[in-house]
């Protein structure tokens, strides 16, 4: 076992014993269906070795705007002081542990896909070089509005506060970040369409680029 343990992965890839595993982001906003598609790409490669990872799985860890709320201010502070700033992805959070989990994952060679769901997609310099595949869900933010509101009432959260914090600093936030996200992804899906049609587009397309 020491012997495999310290062995390069290209190694391990070579005699079969490991796989690439090939890092899928699906990023969008809240709302967008990343959860859906993620659930859709899993059947569509049935019978690979795969697993989904959402950012939120690692809450604990994660820093959320970690240079404004060290100030002493709440959410709705940083997140106007983190727009103002310029909607830095680099800067609207830190995930170690997340960073951490994906360079295990792929080392050991185990799975064929991580469907990755981060609201960011590649454009994190944290995560960017484990990321082999971007897909970007768009959908209008009049619906990203709506669908937020409706999962977050049914988590206990007040809807009139819930739409006065995206009103006064999550709106122009959220347009830059999925404006931008959507410009450096691989592929762009349509977050009205269909499910079933999103995911076999999307499974279509990292079928072709893992294949080229």
């Amino acid at each position: 076992m020491s012997v495999l343990k310290n062995t390069d992965i290209s190694v391990l890839l070579a005699w079969g014993i490991a796989k690439m595993t090939c890092v899928i982001v699906l990023s969008g906003a809240e709302g967008a269906g990343k959860s859906t598609l993620a659930k859709g790409l899993m059947e569509r490669f049935k019978g690979k070795s795969n697993r989904v990872i959402a950012i939120d799985d690692y809450s604990g860890s994660n820093h959320w705007y970690p240079d404004w709320l060290s100030q002493g201010g709440d959410r709705l502070f940083a997140v106007k002081k983190w727009r103002d700033a310029g909607c830095n992805p680099d800067k609207a959070v830190y995930t170690p542990d997340l960073k951490q989990e994906l360079l295990d994952l792929k080392s050991r060679g185990e799975l064929d896909y991580i469907f990755l769901e981060e609201p960011f997609g590649k454009l994190r310099k944290e995560i960017r070089s484990l990321i082999d595949v971007s897909i970007h869900i768009h959908i209008p933010l009049d619906i990203a509005l709506a669908r937020g509101a409706i999962n977050n009432a049914a988590n206990g959260i007040d809807p009139i506060e819930y739409l006065e914090n995206y009103m006064r600093a999550d709106l122009r936030a959220l347009q830059e970040t999925q404006n931008t996200a959507s410009k450096k992804a691989d592929l762009v899906v349509d977050g009205l369409q269909p499910v079933g049609k999103v995911a076999n587009e999307a499974a279509d397309f990292i079928k072709g680029q893992i294949a080229g």
